[in-house]
């Protein structure tokens, strides 16, 4: 089943997304490097950044849930919109949450630096768009479809 996330569901969809990009380029390779040393630490970077967004009302997060209740996987859409006012937004900060060993310090935001390069894609006609954040299924439940 798939249903609104509460903000309960923000750890339990953090974890999911570190197993789930564990072996990826970017927030597996590049932003933790550290990952096998500290394996109970990569949700951090994905909870911040659910933290961060979750009350904002442009953001829409979904969790899709199995027969026993468990989070197992994850969409956070983002709503580009022409009249947007982004001028008051604040940096991640650490929302409350202890430090990501896992991670490279230098690159933990490296996705939030490269912004510049890519506005370019949610202008003209895409300026009034929605914008897939994040999709993230736990490795142990893929393939076995979502009711």
């Amino acid at each position: 089943m798939i249903r609104l996330a509460t903000e309960a569901d923000l750890l339990p969809a953090s974890q999911v997304c570190a197993r789930a990009f564990s072996s990826d380029n970017l927030f597996g390779e590049l932003i933790h490097p550290y990952r096998h040393q500290y394996p109970e630490d990569v949700h951090i970077y994905f909870r911040k950044r659910f933290i961060h967004k979750y009350h904002k009302p442009d953001n829409t997060f979904l969790v899709a849930i199995d027969e026993n209740d468990a989070i197992i996987g994850l969409a956070h859409w983002c709503r580009f919109r022409t009249d947007q006012d982004d001028s008051e937004e604040k940096p991640l900060g650490d929302g409350g949450l202890p430090p990501n060993r896992a991670a490279d310090q230098k690159m933990e935001d490296v996705i939030e630096r490269s912004m510049p390069y890519a506005e370019h894609f949610w202008s003209g006609p895409r300026a009034e768009s929605w914008y897939l954040s994040c999709l993230a299924v736990d490795p142990s439940t893929q393939g076995k479809g979502i009711v």
